[in-house]
């Protein structure tokens, strides 16, 4: 638990200015970093070959509200954001209105699903409108660590309404009502 708040506590002053001592991780080497990250997402892509739905056996119709951008994820020992996937897809899944259950998703350009987190209010999502990014937390099971990942939008627009749209999903979960009958 100790290791999850350091991790979002440095994620929270690299993005707010704040200062942040070295924190020893185990799976990274600062002399190779870069080929261990390498080797890290090509056993992530092979895990996820084998063992992740495909994000195309949802109903296309129940997209909620979708953003092309590039996905990067904060390494605490050099305080700073890292590409992991460029030219991925943000979605919001409608699962159940009725339960008012809907989930974030980000997918690959060839529909392969990275991850699907139910949206609430333990993603702890933040924005920053300088770089048009969003940043959530996301636990990372095999690894038994909580990682900070930062979504970068392509476009401008579809930012404005992606955001507004985790908004209303995180009012209607927080809520169990409906963000329509607010407006009427």
């Amino acid at each position: 638990m100790s290791s999850w708040l350091t991790a979002i506590a440095k994620g929270a002053a690299y993005l707010y200015g704040g200062g942040g001592g070295a924190e020893d991780d185990e799976d990274e080497d600062d002399t190779n970093n870069a080929q261990v990250d390498q080797q890290q997402e090509q056993k992530e892509n092979n895990t996820s070959r084998n063992a992740v739905v495909n994000a195309q056996q949802y109903d296309p119709r129940s997209v909620y509200a979708s953003a092309k951008g590039d996905l990067y994820k904060f390494n605490p020992k050099r305080e700073e954001f890292k590409v992991l996937v460029n030219h991925v897809e943000a979605l919001i899944i409608e699962h159940d209105s009725d339960d008012f259950v809907a989930s974030f998703q980000i997918i690959r350009k060839n529909g392969q699903l990275l991850f699907s987190e139910t949206i609430s209010n333990e993603l702890q999502i933040q924005y920053n409108k300088s770089n048009h990014s969003m940043v959530f937390a996301m636990y990372n099971e095999e690894k038994d660590r909580l990682e900070i990942l930062s979504f970068i939008f392509n476009e401008e627009s579809e930012e404005e309404a992606f955001k507004m749209a985790v908004a209303i999903k995180l009012y209607e979960t927080n809520r169990q009502e409906s963000f329509d009958k607010l407006l009427k």
